[in-house]
């Protein structure tokens, strides 16, 4: 092993967080394309975020159906070891004014 004076570890470390950088960028672009094809317009309001192998999903979906969907999708994503569902359930209000009496 040959001496060095600490610039190759630090151009390493800098390229290094510049690929987990893209690869993040890249993984939640593929998830939100992935979300996208899905026929649940619902999953395209969602958002998501990559670290350290964890996917966390956020937003409000209408049902525990679509949240258990998001997270199956989210989980078939190469490189996601775990997801982090967040996804709030909220019933979708009725308006009750419909002039029926």
């Amino acid at each position: 092993m040959l001496p060095t004076n600490g610039t190759e570890s630090e151009s390493g470390d800098a390229r290094e967080k510049r690929t987990r950088h893209c690869d993040t960028a890249d993984l939640e672009a593929a998830v939100r394309r992935k979300i996208l094809a899905s026929p649940y317009v619902e999953l395209r309001r969602m958002g998501c975020e990559y670290r350290n192998g964890v996917l966390t999903l956020r937003g409000r979906v209408t049902s525990y159906y679509l949240k258990q969907l998001a997270q199956t999708l989210a989980m078939q994503m190469e490189g996601v070891q775990m997801v982090n569902n967040r996804l709030v359930v909220a019933e979708v209000a009725v308006d009750r004014t419909d002039g029926a009496a």
